[in-house]
């Protein structure tokens, strides 16, 4: 199983539409289109991140600068620990 994504206002309104036809609402699921997105790796979940205790700050290691970043955040070179 893949995890495609789907906008929730395209669900509702392809459900309330088929719910009012009798149509079977799994082939109207499926049948809606996804979106095109990428999955990101936050900060706080990433191999290249560490976090110093004594400051409370995220430091990422990826780039030699050692820049500071935070939990939430993301970028392209992400990877999941």
């Amino acid at each position: 199983m893949t995890n495609d994504l789907i906008r929730r206002s395209d669900v509702v309104s392809a459900l309330i539409e088929a719910v009012s036809k009798g149509e079977n609402w799994y082939s109207v699921i499926k049948d809606i289109p996804t979106v095109d997105a990428v999955e990101v790796v936050r900060c706080k979940d990433c191999l290249f991140s560490y976090y110093k205790k004594e400051s409370g700050v995220y430091f990422c290691h990826r780039f030699n600068d050692g820049r500071r970043t935070s939990r939430d955040k993301y970028c392209s070179y992400g990877e999941e620990r």
